[in-house]
């Protein structure tokens, strides 16, 4: 992978009108991810805005789906759920209305099981769930992991404005097991800022 040198970028307003960009952010990975961590791998995001639907127990609890999360002291490496359906889920309150760009996956840490397939849902609040592609009672199936270590990465176009974003497994290697990231900009309170 070759390295580019950015020293300078230019910018103009719009041509027909009085318009321009008086300031903006820039974000930059080395990792091809240009947008910042909302905050599970750094624990930004609280342990008790993270839910699911179920765990196999206490040790495999939601707050265990952290990206890069090791198991330790009677902890897994991982969320587990505590069944294998396509009715469990796990769910993520950012706590403030955020432009979510990207999704990482890992499997379990600490045994080979991993999440093959999934869909997202999100909304601004928790009960009007809006689903990732949803069209004509279809909707996107994103591909997740194929081992237990690999970080897989997928961005949702378009991007989703939201607080609340729920992961719907579809199909899974030996157990429903993953850590997550979101990648993304927060944009405010609980409120929508247009």
């Amino acid at each position: 992978r070759s390295r580019a040198v950015i020293k300078l970028i230019a910018t103009q307003g719009r041509q027909d009108l009085d318009q321009w960009v008086e300031s903006y952010d820039i974000f930059y990975s080395n990792a091809g991810i240009a947008r910042p961590a909302l905050g599970m791998e750094s624990r930004k995001i609280p342990n008790n805005a993270i839910s699911a639907s179920s765990q196999w127990d206490p040790n495999h609890g939601p707050e265990r789906a952290r990206l890069h999360i090791r198991s330790g002291r009677g902890k897994t490496g991982a969320w587990s759920a505590r069944h294998n359906n396509r009715r469990q889920w796990i769910q993520i309150d950012l706590r403030s209305t955020a432009i979510v760009r990207i999704i990482a996956t890992q499997g379990r840490q600490d045994h080979k099981q991993w999440v093959e397939s999934y869909k997202v849902s999100y909304g601004v609040i928790a009960k009007n769930w809006k689903t990732i592609g949803k069209v004509s009672n279809t909707f996107d199936v994103f591909t997740g992991n194929t081992d237990q270590h690999t970080v897989v990465y997928r961005v949702f176009r378009p991007r989703i404005i939201a607080r609340y974003v729920r992961i719907n497994p579809r199909n899974w290697y030996k157990h429903i097991s993953m850590r997550i990231e979101l990648y993304g900009k927060r944009i405010g309170g609980g409120m929508l800022i247009v």
